[in-house]
């Protein structure tokens, strides 16, 4: 019996036009963190930065240029409570269009392995869609 998972026209796997871009996608990544401990104990913050970009593929399919920058603020709270606010920003090169959130998380150290959170998020600026409001709900094992 013989399988053969790369067939052409497998890969990408999202090639229906309502799957995907049907082309590949690449999106190198650069961060930095910076612990705030010396000002206020249990606070860290970072910054984000992606630059996703389309290439091969098909060539009647869209290409895909968008720039992600994301800052993060943590806050650890006593009783193992935390905040955590990370808004990710995108800009469509293509289309010149902003998409801003306010996102925010509050979530709780249950125990060593268990975390729970709930993340709110409002779109600001929202000239592409992605979403007007989100709320998510999560619950972590750690293991």
């Amino acid at each position: 019996m013989d399988i053969n998972f790369w067939r052409t026209g497998d890969f990408p796997s999202a090639t229906p036009s309502v799957l995907g871009a049907g082309k590949y996608q690449a999106l190198p990544t650069f961060s930095i963190k910076y612990d705030l401990a010396s000002w206020v104990r249990g606070v860290w913050a970072a910054l984000l930065i992606r630059q996703a970009f389309s290439f091969a593929g098909q060539s009647n399919r869209s290409s895909i240029s968008q720039t992600y920058i994301q800052p993060i603020l943590n806050i650890n709270l006593p009783r193992k409570w935390f905040l955590y606010f990370d808004p990710k920003i995108k800009f469509n090169w293509i289309t010149h269009k902003w998409f801003a959130p306010f996102s925010m998380k509050i979530g709780k150290l249950i125990t060593s392995e268990i975390i729970f959170s709930v993340a709110y998020r409002r779109a600001i600026i929202h000239s592409f869609p992605l979403y007007r409001q989100e709320v998510e709900t999560r619950i972590g094992f750690f293991f």
